[in-house]
């Protein structure tokens, strides 16, 4: 009954009779010590002294739910955890760093005070008699001392004065709350605790996820290695371009003064797709060696391989006579199309 505060079974009574070994006392204490209703029984003089109950209290005393600190009271005590601990983790286990889950429901030691939602109350009356019951209960639980007297006056015997009760209103007074709750239940600020059945659920989710991302790696990088190898059979099968009966050829992998084109300006050489490739930065060109003359009635064709760093405006070919009020006509790229301008 000490232990666990429940009679023992028949079955628990012929296993003890019958055990006559010198360790039989130790050993039953020991079951009993590991028996989930220990912390059940020894937990309830702990819930008592911080005032835990499944309703408000106040008005029409409503139902709301505290039960997760209860359990973690009923962990504490069949964990054996220590005492320093404990006090810490209620008292401020949201200021630990990282708190855990459970360290946070821990400060539901000071979210058992007794709130209401009855309309026409005097909304700071009863906030600030919110933060006296924090008070009376820290002090009463922790200091085994009242203090109740310093909150109207000195006692000149009493180890607390008056400053000091509301220096202690001052700390607890830095919760977001109303007096008036306005709500059936738990009042804000809420910690919203997730099922058992839902952080399996989520760590499941969270394995599968991880496989999944793996395997898209080991996908994705096995697809690079296949795109490179296309690439380079693509490229391997391609015939060489013919430059028969072309004005101008010029690979550009390169850029010198040739007998087709000269540069006017900076041209930088960078990597390209597939060889290196000449790179403008808006003010360099190359002007044309070559005399040639296209004329609005016959076709031709211009090819280039291109990448623009921008939408445009962006000349890629020009032919205007600036004696003749640029007649001629170029091709540029304006807002990411082609287009063509011409003047005749």
């Amino acid at each position: 009954l000490d232990l666990t505060r429940l009679p023992p079974t028949l079955a628990e009574l012929d296993t003890f009779l019958n055990d006559h070994s010198p360790q039989a006392y130790e050993k039953l204490v020991d079951r009993l010590l590991n028996s989930p209703h220990y912390g059940e029984h020894r937990a309830r003089y702990w819930l008592d002294a911080a005032r835990y109950a499944d309703t408000s209290g106040y008005f029409t005393d409503e139902a709301w739910e505290m039960w997760h600190w209860r359990d973690w009271v009923i962990n504490a005590f069949n964990q054996n955890m220590p005492f320093d601990q404990f006090t810490v983790e209620q008292l401020a286990g949201d200021l630990l760093p990282e708190p855990t889950q459970n360290q946070l429901i821990a400060t539901g030691f000071h979210r058992n005070h007794m709130t209401t939602l009855e309309t026409g109350i005097i909304d700071e009356e009863y906030r600030v008699e919110y933060i006296v019951d924090r008070i009376d209960t820290t002090s009463t639980v922790w200091m085994g001392l009242t203090v109740g007297c310093a909150r109207c006056h000195d006692h000149k015997y009493d180890p607390l004065s008056q400053k000091e009760f509301y220096q202690l209103f001052a700390f607890f007074n830095n919760t977001p709350e109303t007096g008036n709750t306005g709500t059936v239940g738990n009042a804000k600020p809420i910690l919203k605790i997730p099922s058992q059945e839902y952080l399996a659920r989520e760590q499941q989710l969270k394995d599968e996820l991880a496989t999944l991302e793996k395997q898209h790696q080991q996908r994705e990088a096995q697809l690079k290695a296949q795109l490179k190898q296309w690439e380079q059979s693509v490229l391997d099968e391609l015939s060489p371009p013919t430059s028969d009966q072309l004005v101008i050829h010029e690979p550009l992998d390169e850029i010198t003064s040739s007998k087709s084109l000269t540069p006017a300006g900076s041209v930088e050489i960078t990597p390209g797709f597939v060889v290196s490739a000449a790179k403008f930065d808006g003010t360099a060109l190359l002007e044309s060696n070559t005399p040639f003359r296209f004329t609005r009635d016959k076709p031709f064709t211009l090819a280039a391989w291109i990448n623009p760093a921008s939408s445009g405006p962006v000349c890629l070919f020009s032919q205007n006579d600036n004696t003749n009020h640029l007649r001629g006509f170029d091709i540029m790229i304006r807002k990411g199309k082609l287009s063509v301008h011409l003047i005749h």
